[in-house]
């Protein structure tokens, strides 16, 4: 069900696609959408501190 929806041309999110070997590709946009709101990005092998350094000074 979830493939069928995320391959519907009448999907809410076209930018979010499915290369030719059937992997979605939608970091790319995911990360420009993330820039242009300047959130960031966080490592998942950081340190709750890390983290909270990190998220805190926004």
């Amino acid at each position: 069900m979830q493939k069928k929806r995320l391959t519907s041309p009448d999907r809410p999110t076209p930018l979010m696609d499915v290369n030719d070997d059937g992997f979605i590709t939608w970091g790319d946009w995911f990360e420009q959408m993330a820039k242009e709101k300047n959130i960031p990005f966080i490592e998942a092998d950081q340190t709750p501190e890390q983290i909270f350094r990190i998220i805190s000074h926004k």
